[in-house]
């Protein structure tokens, strides 16, 4: 079982402009990202290993520090393959490959048919297609429309300047064992409500291939604190690459006829197939040392399961309206368990004491319970009967939760 990363998923995919004044540009900080830029669309294919690293805190009291690290590469017209390497964590996308000659994307298990597709550059200017964000994991959020779009798309009408607020050269520097250039992008967004400041610090290798050696992207606003590094590495440039590299492992793949089919059963969670089922029973121990099993609560309690971590905003977000919906029914045999997934009982205890909670805390450590409840993502909430069926499955959350579980409960408390 691999939890998401919803803090990524939250604030990179659709931040929101700002109206600002022009920006201020140095001289050679715009020299050479137009350089760059204009080498990368010169290109006919690449390969390269690219790590990002996650670190930070997404939200009050929570923690992350996670990485994953993919074989990149491209070929024009129409092949490309990102392919994890090596360990990957819990943030790790899976493996994508794009065939637009056949209009064929093939992520993880799963493969979609995208008809009237010619080439990558008409796959990518196909802003329906969400895609466009797993490649653009590639590089950090403001930057995503620029340096790496400039190659897929072979247009000359790129937009790194778009929300800039400054961007200034540092000078040059050694970075491993890379002569590079060093520059400063600074703009601030508005990610819903609150407004960010992001600073991208580039380092650019120095000499007649100016390709990106590495971006550290620091993101600050007065709840959240994130450090995203992209390293690029072992860049080979034109050059011919194995035709082995755009085999994608097809075996098995569910095949979807087009890109909503595909969506559709995207968002349909295999947990939702457990509703009417009897709820699999386990014994996880409690943060005080004794154990929970849910089987001694048949005939007793409505349990609601909340699986959760303390690095998943929606979760934390969540768990304050499942704790007050639980508290308004708790007379009436209504128990909450929060079924921590795949951390330690000391980092929780701290989190909780952080937040001021109450709550019981029971610790999947190795995900096996998350298994059993088909937990893809988090949070997920799921509510068993007196009598141990699964009654409700809720994956991730929304606005009105504590409102959405108190009409569940009144239904099945009224079986």
């Amino acid at each position: 079982m691999k939890p998401f990363l919803p803090f990524l998923v939250a604030t990179c995919i659709a931040p929101v402009l700002l109206a600002q004044d022009p920006p201020e540009i140095e001289a050679k900080a715009r020299t050479l990202m137009d350089a760059s830029v204009r080498y990368l669309q010169s290109l006919e294919r690449f390969e390269m290993d690219y790590t990002l690293r996650a670190q930070g805190n997404p939200a009050p009291g929570q923690e992350l520090d996670e990485r994953f690290t993919s074989h990149v590469a491209l070929e024009k017209p129409g092949n490309f393959a990102k392919i994890g390497r090596g360990q990957q964590g819990p943030m790790s996308p899976p493996s994508l490959y794009l065939f637009a000659d056949t209009g064929t994307i093939l992520m993880g298990d799963q493969a979609i048919v995208v008809n009237n597709i010619k080439g990558l550059r008409d796959f990518f200017t196909h802003r329906d297609l969400g895609y466009i964000e797993e490649i653009n994991l590639l590089l950090p959020m403001d930057l995503r429309a620029d340096l790496l779009r400039a190659f897929l798309t072979y247009t000359a009408e790129v937009t790194w300047e778009q929300n800039l607020q400054s961007a200034e050269y540092k000078g040059e520097e050694t970075l491993g064992e890379h002569p590079a250039h060093h520059l400063r992008l600074k703009y601030v967004r508005a990610l819903g409500p609150e407004q960010m400041t992001v600073i991208n610090d580039i380092w650019l290798a120095r000499g007649e291939q100016p390709l990106l050696l590495q971006v550290k992207e620091v993101m600050e606003n007065d709840r959240s604190a994130m450090v995203f590094t992209g390293t690029y590495a072992n860049w080979k440039v034109n050059e011919p690459i194995q035709a082995s590299m755009f085999k994608a492992p097809i075996k098995d793949m569910k095949i979807h006829p087009d890109y909503e089919t595909y969506m559709q059963a995207a968002n349909a969670s295999p947990a939702e197939a457990l509703v009417g089922t009897e709820a699999a029973d386990f014994t996880l121990e409690r943060l005080d040392g004794t154990n929970f099993t849910l089987s001694e609560q048949r005939g007793k309690q409505v349990v609601i399961l909340d699986f959760w971590a303390t690095w998943c905003a929606p979760c934390v977000e969540a768990l304050p309206e499942l704790m007050a919906a639980a508290k308004k029914y708790q007379d009436k045999d209504v128990m909450l368990v929060a079924v921590n997934q795949q951390e330690g009982a000391k980092r929780v205890s701290r989190f909780l004491q952080k937040q001021g909670w109450t709550l019981d805390v029971v610790l999947d450590g190795e995900g096996k319970t998350g298994s059993l409840y088909k937990v893809q993502g988090i949070p997920q909430t799921v509510i068993v009967g007196k009598d141990g069926n699964i009654k409700v499955v809720h994956v991730g959350s929304g606005a009105g939760m504590r409102d959405i579980i108190a009409r569940d409960l009144d239904r099945i408390l009224a079986e």
